[in-house]
């Protein structure tokens, strides 16, 4: 690729095998929840060792570009660097790793941004593609219960991000209430709960020793006047001991908390609790309860198990398809979906569907994501 000297290369990959994100293909894929990151999961190629893996990475990222003209790979890099403490050796050395290659491969024309509105409009009509089955069961939730926890789960590329963002719009006043997104894979935050509690603390505003019955007090505070809901990404890469842990460390203490002071708040307000799942492996756990039904006794004490994400029947691809016909050009069929994207994967639907559009799933639309 233009820019990308065999030299440059070399420089990357003597810094990239030293990263212990390289030690393994599932680690190396958390590093891809993070947008614009996340629309390249689908191509990533995996490898059976670090060195391979490093390569493989290399030779897919080097070649792609978001639709703004911005080079993948120092978008990785950068991304790669904030895993690491500012102090850190490795930390120093992706930054300046991250210089060269952004220079390297900025383009010196890059191409016009198109409309604002037409991104936000084919993005308004992604959220009603399919998850009808998951929508439904969280709006009978909600109806009888101010206090709810969801497992949102599926194998991976299965569109999980944005059931999530679906699910967030179930009532208007959840986009103006406080939501509080921590990514467990981010930084080893989801291989201890004093991590865990460090970046629930800091995304609240409180120093990092603030201790737990305090944060439960400054939540049930804000859920008084307005909704509260925690988002729980990559909850995967959490140990699964240590999952079904900090759920009865961190969930169940703070719905205590709100029982006792529901009386207190506006009857419209909800606290919700979101596990996002992006393997399909948490279910499957045998240490980590979930509650089947809402109406069981341990709700919401224990996360609600909704149906796992999956491919997009082709029905549903069809009357979607009928549905945004106004906007879509002309060309577009359920058919050209489903065989551009493995018979129904939710994330390379969302890419074609954009490609189709002259628009961008992972420049233009994905910044809407929570």
């Amino acid at each position: 690729m233009p820019g990308f000297s065999s030299d440059l290369y070399t420089q990357c990959r003597n810094t990239l095998l030293r990263c212990h994100e390289f030690e393994s293909y599932r680690s190396l894929r958390t590093l891809f929840v993070a947008e614009p990151l996340f629309a390249f999961r689908v191509g990533l190629p995996s490898a059976d060792s670090p060195a391979d893996l490093v390569d493989r990475c290399l030779d897919y990222l080097v070649e792609r570009r978001l639709r703004d003209g911005r080079s993948v790979l120092p978008v990785f890099l950068a991304t790669l660097r904030d895993r690491y403490l500012p102090g850190d050796a490795l930390c120093g050395e992706l930054q300046d790793l991250y210089e060269v290659v952004q220079a390297a491969m900025t383009p010196q024309s890059p191409p016009s941004p198109l409309a604002p509105h037409r991104s936000q409009q084919l993005f308004d009509m992604l959220l009603r593609l399919n998850f009808g089955e998951q929508v439904r069961i969280a709006k009978q939730v909600i109806e009888t219960h101010r206090i709810a926890a969801f497992l949102v789960h599926g194998e991976p590329d299965c569109g999980q991000q944005l059931l999530v963002n679906r699910l967030i719009r179930l009532s208007p006043g959840w986009q103006t209430g406080q939501r509080i997104c921590i990514d467990a894979g981010s930084n080893g935050v989801g291989k201890s709960s004093h991590s865990l509690w460090r970046q629930v603390a800091s995304k609240l505003g409180m120093p990092a020793s603030t201790p737990p019955v305090v944060i439960a007090e400054k939540v049930c505070e804000w859920w008084q006047t307005q909704d509260v809901i925690f988002v729980f990404h990559t909850v995967d890469y959490i140990p699964s001991a240590l999952l079904s842990a900090w759920v009865q460390e961190f969930w169940q203490p703070l719905v205590a908390a709100a029982h006792c002071s529901q009386h207190l708040t506006q009857h419209d307000t909800h606290l919700l609790l979101f596990l996002v799942d992006y393997s399909g492996c948490v279910c499957r756990w045998n240490n980590f309860a979930l509650a089947r039904q809402s109406d069981q006794a341990e709700y919401p004490h224990i996360p609600l198990h909704l149906p796992p994400a999956g491919r997009f029947a082709p029905d549903a691809v069809g009357f979607w398809i009928d549905m945004a016909a106004e906007i879509l050009p002309s060309g577009l069929t359920s058919q050209l979906l489903l065989a551009a994207s493995d018979n129904g994967i939710p994330q390379m639907i969302y890419h074609t569907i954009c490609d189709h559009c002259g628009l961008s799933w992972e420049g233009e639309l994905v910044k809407w994501l929570s």
